[in-house]
This record gives structure tokens, sequence and C-alpha cells, in this order.
């Protein structure tokens, strides 16, 4: 053999053996798969699907990130499972187990089965019905979602306008001339 081919043969496979790790990381890297998006710690799969699709369908990303790139999904559980009392959990729980075929009778079609637009449809249709009820699952849902995007760096950094060093105040301007969106 010669020196030539040794050194060749040699370099491929220690570039193999270096490459070997890393393809293994890239390939964890993957998008998980629509079921596997997010496994809650307190919620069961189904629930925990039903809830990060929700969250998403109500902030979703645009040209600002959305509500699952806020963690919206983590706060909701963190909430739930940490602030409500136990009557209040259970009840929540119990809710979102229901919610699905609540948005059954509406649509005729699981939650995941709907399209974009369907699911904002239904959900509207819901919120028409329910926006004066103070036990509404989906309105309690709903304001803990906004909490938990306005409460998150990305939503008070880039859906709010917001200055670390604020400068002087301008109190009854328009919308427009404070760059078209709320203060934070």
């Amino acid at each position: 053999m010669k020196r030539r081919e040794l050194l060749k043969s040699t370099s491929l496979w220690v570039s193999g053996l270096l490459l070997t790790p890393s393809a293994v990381v890239l390939k964890s890297c993957n998008p998980l798969k629509k079921e596997d998006k997010w496994k809650s710690n307190f919620f069961s799969n189904d629930n925990g699907n039903l809830i990060f699709d929700l969250i998403d369908t109500l902030i979703p990303n645009t040209e600002i990130p959305g509500a699952i790139e806020a963690k919206v999904h983590e706060f909701v559980e963190s909430y739930v499972r940490d602030v409500y009392v136990k009557d209040k959990r259970e009840w929540f729980v119990k809710e979102l187990s229901n919610f699905n075929n609540k948005i059954k009778e509406y649509s005729s079609k699981s939650f995941f089965n709907l399209n974009l637009t369907q699911k904002i449809n239904t959900l509207n249709e819901i919120q028409k019905k329910e926006s004066n009820n103070d036990a509404s699952f989906y309105m309690n849902l709903k304001k803990l979602v906004i909490r938990g995007y306005f409460n998150s760096e990305i939503g008070v950094t880039q859906a709010l306008n917001y200055r670390p060093i604020p400068g002087t105040f301008k109190s009854c301007i328009p919308l427009d001339e404070a760059g078209g969106k709320l203060w934070s």
C-alpha cells in the first residue's frame, strides 16, 4: 500500500468517526411530529396537544413571534398546576377534556381535523356565546393566554412598543404617532 492511499483511507475513516456523532445530533433536532410537539408534565397527551393547538390558534406566528415561541403553553400549564386551588384546577382539567366535544357541537369535527379558518370561526362562535359567562372555560383559557403572552419577553419587547429607557412622556397621542403599537 502506498503512503498516499494509506493517508486517504485513514482520513476518510477519521472523518467518518467525527461525523457520526454530529449526524445523531442533527437527527435529534428534526421537528417533532404533530402528536409529539409538547410533552406536558401536568396535562394528559390529548389535553396537552389540545392546549398547544388552541394557544397556537389564538396567537399564531406572524411577523411577530406567537404564543408558542413565547412558551405560553408552559405558562398555562404551570399556572393551572401551581396557582389554581385544587377545585379550580380539577374544573380546568375536566373542562379541557370536554372542550373538544364542545368544538364538535359547533363544527362536527375534532379541533385537530379543522383547518385554520375553521378553527378561528369555531372559536369565535364559542366566544360569542360565552363572552358574558365568567365560568366559561374558553374565556378563562383566553385570559391566561393573553396574560402569559403579554408578560413574556416576546410579548413585551416585540408585540408592544418597548423602550427600556423611556424618553419624555407624551399623553393622548394618536396610535400611529406611537409607532402603531401600545406601550408595554
